[in-house]
């Protein structure tokens, strides 16, 4: 007797081989996106352990770290303790254009600081735009970068001080002391 399961077909190309992913997790998250369909993926680790024919605990631990890097969404539906039901959703992924990010941070650093005396915004120079973008590649992601500066708002003290750590001219043991 042979499983007859309905199995998802997908294209993959290089840009879904993701640089922090595996490339068996990169495919787990292929098929969980073919099989999203806008309800949630409902596959069990069993049908991709059989479908990648790799081991359930790898499925699992591909899982969990697609969760961990934002890649996806689990919710469990349990009764009396008992897990019902998984669905797994996939995040959409927003891809903007350097440029759209280096200006969206020099937006953000401003707003920060809009409200403080002698406020005089960061200016999209050569030098501030290539800064920001150094930074958003040592920190992965633009998110990563405006999470950093919220939370060092204080710190950095003004549009200044932020324009002098960008560029690396003040590092974090200096406004930490």
């Amino acid at each position: 007797m042979t499983n007859k399961r309905n199995w998802v077909q997908f294209k993959i190309t290089k840009d879904d081989f993701k640089k922090d992913l595996l490339p068996s997790e990169a495919l787990i998250l292929k098929a969980i996106q073919a099989l999203d369909k806008g309800q949630g993926c409902f596959a069990t680790n069993s049908y991709f352990s059989e479908y990648f024919n790799i081991a359930p605990v790898t499925v699992s631990r591909a899982i969990t770290k697609l969760q961990k890097n934002g890649y996806i969404n689990v919710y469990f539906e349990r009764k009396n303790r008992n897990t019902v039901k998984r669905t797994i959703k996939p995040i959409p992924t927003v891809h903007y254009s350097e440029k759209s990010q280096v200006l969206g941070v020099i937006k953000y650093i401003n707003g920060l600081y809009s409200k403080e005396y002698n406020y005089t915004p960061l200016p999209a120079t050569p030098k501030i735009k290539k800064a920001i973008k150094n930074k958003i590649i040592e920190f992965k992601t633009q998110k990563a970068l405006i999470q950093y500066l919220k939370k060092h708002r204080d710190d950095l003290a003004s549009i200044h001080g932020a324009s002098l750590w960008l560029q690396g001219k003040l590092t974090e043991e200096d406004f930490l002391d």
